[in-house]
């Protein structure tokens, strides 16, 4: 086996707040593997924390829409042209670029244009739409490594060299301390109440377009449910202060966090969220939850043209799969994609879909706030619903997390590799 390099130079492109977030827990990783190893990275707060050198915030700059990103492309351009200098000069021995498909491609193209190898740490979502980015993926990407049980197989079956590591949500849950005193607390001011979660994403598009519905759905199980406190877990300072301009217009007084987001899950009895990562979390915290997730009319239309998958949560995702290939099971099972001959999807999911469902989720262009307070309520008011659900939840982590780090062994993933493949120096 050839010898890993004394010094290895990392760079690593994370543009979202999550995969800075688990970027720089990589990092921990990877310097007790190379103690002597240095980190170049486009990221965030986090990769800073965590001893990088990050000449560029990338996460700043987190974007959805296309129009925004059109404003930013210079901006952007100028990002590619230092990452190229920084690859022609420096020669790093390995890139490591983390979900961000749209301006990571863009690094992974320059990266094996100037010989160096690229891992694509949590790659994009591309088996639940876009799946023609394999081409590029097989093209610029030497490994990925996978946080979701199926992708390994995803991958591989379509020519990529996969690993499947774990999820790093799933870890933190089990590893991260508690503030108990902040639970201490909570716990007295609201004795004899049930905590209702609201969690409106990390991203600030998400928290503009979805928080309005989401306070009439919290409106809607307080009416129903007056013994219920909704609470906030904003992502950041400036979520919560858009949080509290919107609950100010109706004159509500709901409290809001910021960075509190598990000690939250752990005293709520139930959630609100959006669709993202942090469902994983919420599977962790074994958290009755429904997803919620509003988009523009155009987007909602587009979708069922490119949508490869029947439910856009995680959770449900893996848990649809994991049933579909259990042939003991002994109960209909049903495949969370959908099959190639499949062109347009639905407009809404078939019954057995929705019972399918761990978490009820809601992909809408239009208010449903009626439909998405229903099961939030059924959570609140029957404790036997409750914890049927977190059962349910429990019997699924059970089978995706083995107790292990799954940064550890990303981490051993890539000492491997670079043992067998150092770059041209």
């Amino acid at each position: 086996m050839a010898r890993v390099p004394n010094r290895p130079l990392f760079f690593i492109s994370a543009g979202e707040p999550s995969g800075d977030i688990h970027a720089a827990e990589l990092v921990g990783r990877l310097k007790e593997r190379f103690p002597n190893a240095r980190f170049t990275a486009y990221g965030g707060q986090k990769l800073r924390e965590a001893g990088c050198d990050t000449p560029v915030l990338l996460t700043e700059l987190a974007l959805m829409w296309f129009g925004r990103v059109l404003m930013r492309l210079p901006t952007f351009i100028g990002y590619l042209r230092r990452a190229e200098k920084f690859f022609a000069e420096e020669r790093p021995d390995l890139v490591i670029v983390v979900d961000f498909p749209g301006f990571n491609w863009h690094i992974a193209r320059l990266a094996k244009k100037h010989g160096i190898p690229v891992c694509y740490f949590l790659p994009p979502q591309m088996w639940g739409w876009g799946g023609w980015r394999i081409k590029k993926t097989r093209k610029y990407i030497d490994f990925c490594l996978c946080s979701l049980p199926f992708e390994k197989r995803w991958f591989s079956d379509r020519g990529v060299r996969a690993e499947y590591f774990g999820h790093p949500f799933l870890a933190e849950a089990r590893s991260k301390g508690l503030d108990e005193g902040f639970l201490a607390g909570l716990r007295r001011q609201y004795a004899d109440r049930s905590l209702l979660l609201l969690l409106p994403g990390s991203r600030d598009q998400e928290v503009a377009v979805n928080f309005g519905d989401m306070v009439k759905i919290a409106q809607k199980v307080t009416d129903c449910l007056p013994n219920v406190v909704p609470v906030i877990g904003a992502f950041n300072e400036k979520h919560a202060e858009m949080v509290r301009r919107r609950l100010g217009r109706d004159n509500l007084l709901w409290p809001v966090f910021v960075g509190r987001a598990a000690e939250l899950m752990e005293l709520s009895r139930a959630a609100l969220a959006v669709s993202g990562s942090v469902s994983m979390e919420l599977l962790a915290h074994k958290r009755p939850t429904v997803i919620y997730y509003r988009v523009s009319r155009l987007a909602m239309f587009l979708q069922r043209f490119f949508r490869r998958v029947k439910f856009i949560t995680l959770v449900n995702i893996i848990a649809a799969d994991i049933d579909a290939g259990d042939e003991t099971s002994g109960t209909p099972a049903e495949s969370p994609f959908y099959g190639s001959r499949q062109k347009v999807i639905p407009a809404e999911p078939t019954d057995h879909q929705r019972a399918m469902m761990l978490f009820p989720e809601f992909l809408t262009c239009r208010a449903r706030t009626q439909q998405a307070a229903a099961p939030l309520i059924e959570y609140l008011r029957w404790p036997e619903e409750r914890k049927r659900q977190e059962e349910r939840l429990a019997a699924l982590l059970a089978k995706v997390d083995d107790g292990s780090d799954p940064l550890e062994r990303a981490a051993e993933v890539i000492e491997r590799f670079l043992a067998r493949e150092q770059p041209s120096r």
